[in-house]
């Protein structure tokens, strides 16, 4: 059912290739040119909120990002970052979270 459904960010590599994995195998027969910020919402959550200090530029966080494949139950985005050196700078690293906006989850559920 579709209220049992997760996903994860399964792993991020150092150029930003993000795989999220679902809790279950997909409809991935989607046009990957429609999952774009419409659909998903992803962001970033500053480590240790250094984005409450003064002087911080949230700006310097900004990202693009487009999905580039969907096999089974993962779903592989690249992500883009403006100011890639700003991303993670601490020992504790920062979140990346997404969402899928529920009016669309249905053109992943199989």
């Amino acid at each position: 059912m579709i209220e049992n459904l997760t996903a994860s960010i399964y792993q991020i590599s150092a150029r930003g290739e993000l795989q999220l994995q679902f809790s279950t195998p997909m409809i991935n027969t989607v046009n990957l040119s429609i999952i774009n910020s419409s659909i998903i919402d992803i962001y970033i959550v500053p480590a240790q909120n250094r984005h409450e200090q003064d002087g911080f530029d949230l700006t310097k966080l900004n990202f693009t990002w487009i999905a580039t494949d969907f096999v089974g139950d993962m779903l592989s985005i690249q992500l883009n970052f403006s100011n890639p050196t700003f991303i993670s700078p601490l020992k504790d690293q920062d979140l990346i979270v997404w969402y899928v906006r529920p009016q669309f989850l249905d053109i992943f559920w199989s």
